[in-house]
């Protein structure tokens, strides 16, 4: 039926995208110190406040990573039709 089992490569390039974020989100959580401040700042905000770290701007900074990662979702995925 011609191409009915066509897949477009631009979902394959939506897959790989979604692959390399994932894992550089893993890689910033897992192994650098903005990471373990953001998971020591949700366990405990006060204590990482008084070690001296301005979480207003740490939490700032996720909500920025989060919005631009939902941006780039939003945008790769406009183009998908149906």
């Amino acid at each position: 039926i011609g191409d009915a089992g066509a897949f477009p490569i631009y979902r394959f390039a939506i897959i790989g995208v979604a692959l390399t974020v994932g894992g550089l989100l893993w890689l910033v959580q897992a192994r650098t110190r903005f990471g373990a401040l953001v998971r020591a700042g949700v366990d405990d905000e006060d204590m990482v406040h008084a070690l001296g770290v301005d979480t207003r701007l740490l939490f700032g900074a996720t909500f920025l990573i989060g919005a631009a990662l939902a941006g780039l979702a939003g945008g790769m995925g406009s183009v998908v039709v149906g």
